[in-house]
């Protein structure tokens, strides 16, 4: 039940937020810039999952603003677990294939 989890479309692709430790709750609150919703009873821990739609709409408009690169570099500057997600169709231009870093 931890959210946000899955899937979520940015600006060039996709990633995948980790939600797995109590802690990332609270440092991806304060990426998004809404450290208010940490201690929103709507997104408490048990309450989250079953509120995912609402909290989608809250928190989709920062990922939208933002590249995987960006949002990966902003998860590893402060521990908080994510990944961008490669789909079939990125396979051609990933930088695994191309040799980029």
């Amino acid at each position: 039940n931890a959210f946000p989890a899955g899937v979520f479309r940015c600006a060039d692709g996709f990633v995948i937020p980790g939600t797995v430790r109590p802690i990332d709750w609270t440092l991806q609150c304060k990426l998004y810039g809404l450290p208010e919703l940490e201690h929103d009873p709507r997104f408490d821990r048990r309450s989250r999952f079953e509120n995912r739609d609402a909290l989608r709409a809250l928190v989709q408009p920062w990922y939208d603003a933002r590249k995987k690169r960006e949002i990966f570099s902003a998860a590893l500057e402060t521990g908080w677990a994510g990944e961008s997600a490669l789909l079939p169709a990125h396979r051609a231009t990933s930088p695994v294939d191309t040799g980029e870093v």
